[in-house]
């Protein structure tokens, strides 16, 4: 389809005609404009094809971005200074998880993405917004929840609800989800359970025996051993493995289909995608991808974010820097440790008491809005970013979102 058909889809549109929208995303995608079609298709959620068609793109779906905690989506940046489209109070909960068709943020506030209008509210803890689908933890306010459900982001319909186990202190598990087609580990201390699709229901996956913590039985009346080791806590979820942060231990990467220990790691945070896994060792980093490791002496200490060519990290001086993710090459200095990172593309947003600002990837500055600017309240700052299509999340520590569009 030519310039002068997209011409005449856009024209469709702005008379009103929905149908329209959708022939011109899908237009726009064929003539190799997928960030023109995400623009065209977003504010036409009120359609069910057009909600289908807009689950295909990525989306900030997890509390760090992702299931490997990357603070980086493939969306098209915020180069220039954006204007505040919306505010919304979210409670002051932490968790913020962003797509075109929703936004859920605390626990249990579902916006509208186009006017931040809330949908519904509730107390669930959100865990995952895949596609059309929200996976959310029913349960007490200290844990992700003793069950887990997953629910239809824009109507609200729930597709199941399955009661997980607790132990003996009554806190229930911790459930980290999986990005990676649509599979879902449910991870507690000692089970892991998959969904095959958001909208299945669990069903056991494998389990590990002691040392390491696992519930041993899916079915023998919810009981848990008692031989305990360690609390395997952050978790990361890839294609082929998953990967376990132990209290003061070596994290354990297993496999994703069986549970079988592959190795451990050096501690320290780790970060990952579908390429590899990236950490920080003492000193310098560790970098695993392709079946191969290389590390390299740095005086880097923690990994702020990931992206497919770069890598962040805060060094000893408590800057953050952008190095190559091949290695080599020069570094360049993005902000303070202390700053909330979000990164699309190429374009790194920067959050802190101060705040909002974005530079490139290589340091040159974009654009700064002040707090004074965001008009927030002097007793409050941002704490939590998120990114969508030319659209910047930033909510504060008291749970006032702000939508900025640039």
């Amino acid at each position: 389809m030519g310039d002068d058909e997209i011409l005449a889809l856009e024209r469709e549109v702005a008379r009103g005609d929905e149908g329209a929208r959708l022939r011109l995303g899908r237009a726009l995608e064929r003539a190799g404009r997928s960030d023109d079609a995400l623009l065209a298709l977003r504010d036409g959620i009120d359609e069910p094809a057009v909600r289908q068609e807009l689950a295909r793109f990525p989306a900030w779906s997890h509390a760090r971005a992702s299931s490997g905690r990357t603070h980086f989506v493939d969306v098209a940046p915020v180069t220039r200074a954006p204007r505040v489209r919306w505010r919304a109070e979210t409670g002051e909960d932490p968790g913020l998880l962003v797509s075109p068709l929703a936004i859920a943020a605390g626990r249990g506030y579902v916006l509208d993405p186009r006017s931040g209008a809330l949908r519904r509210s509730g107390a669930e803890t959100m865990l995952a917004l895949l596609g059309e689908v929200l996976l959310v933890g029913l349960g007490p306010v200290h844990a992700d929840g003793h069950s887990l459900a997953a629910e239809d982001v824009f109507t609200g319909e729930r597709f199941h609800e399955t009661p997980l186990p607790i132990d003996e202190t009554k806190k229930g598990p911790r459930v980290h989800s999986d990005q990676y087609g649509f599979g879902l580990l449910v991870t507690a201390e000692r089970f892991a359970v998959e969904l095959e699709t958001p909208r299945s229901s669990p069903r056991l996956l494998w389990h590990r025996p002691a040392p390491v913590p696992w519930f041993s039985e899916w079915g023998e009346s919810r009981r848990m051993t008692r031989r305990i080791e360690a609390a395997l806590k952050s978790k990361l979820i890839l294609p082929d493995v998953v990967i376990f942060d132990s209290d003061g231990k070596a994290p354990l990467v297993l496999d994703r289909a069986t549970g079988r220990q592959i190795r451990q790691l050096p501690s320290g945070l780790w970060v990952g995608d579908e390429r590899g896994l990236v950490g920080t060792a003492d000193p310098g980093l560790v970098i695993h991808e392709r079946g191969a490791s290389r590390s390299f002496e740095a005086d880097f200490i923690d990994v702020s974010a990931l992206t497919p060519e770069w890598i962040l990290v805060v060094t000893m001086e408590d800057t953050i820097v952008a190095t190559p993710r091949a290695g080599g090459g020069a570094t360049f200095e993005i902000g303070h440790a202390e700053d909330k990172v979000a990164v699309a593309r190429e374009t790194v947003v920067l959050a802190n008491k101060q705040g909002l600002a974005a530079v490139t990837i290589r340091g040159e500055p974009l654009w700064t809005l002040s707090n004074a600017e965001l008009e927030l309240e002097t007793n409050d700052h941002l704490e939590e970013l998120a990114l969508d299509a030319r659209r910047v999340y930033a909510r504060t520590r008291e749970g006032l979102l702000l939508c900025l569009e640039g």
